[in-house]
């Protein structure tokens, strides 16, 4: 199950998606959570309008046949506004249970992903621009 939301209600926190399996009791949701992603979009700071984050997040079947899951690809910005770092993320689904990868050390194969959109094994999720006071 895929779903979206924030993660308390009256405060400023952004939006974020959560990657959960069937199986899988909830408790606490937050950004320690397994297959907890931040929404995809740019995030800015909302007090400097200076960009923090942008990313992009995939649903489906996206690396691998018969295997759903997550996959991020994003950039970090320092607090100057220069390129910090590329990160890359999944979390699987394998066994009715989630396989979090965590942060890759490589990038997935953009060929592979391509492949799985075309097919309509995989789908985007709607970027959204978002502010955020990290």
């Amino acid at each position: 199950m895929v779903a979206s939301g924030v993660e308390c209600s009256g405060c400023d926190a952004s939006l974020s998606v959560l990657l959960q399996a069937v199986g899988d009791t909830v408790g606490f949701l937050g950004r320690d959570t397994k297959g907890w992603y931040v929404y995809p979009g740019p995030i800015r700071n909302y007090e400097t309008d200076s960009l923090l984050l942008v990313s992009r997040l995939f649903w489906g079947e996206c690396r691998e046949v018969g295997v759903p899951g997550l996959l991020q690809f994003a950039t970090e910005y320092d607090s100057m506004g220069a390129r910090h770092r590329d990160v890359f993320r999944s979390t699987e689904v394998r066994d009715g249970r989630l396989v979090d990868d965590s942060v890759m050390a490589s990038p997935p194969d953009t060929l592979v992903v391509r492949g799985a959109v075309s097919r309509g094994a995989c789908r985007e999720i709607p970027p959204r621009e978002q502010a955020a006071g990290f």
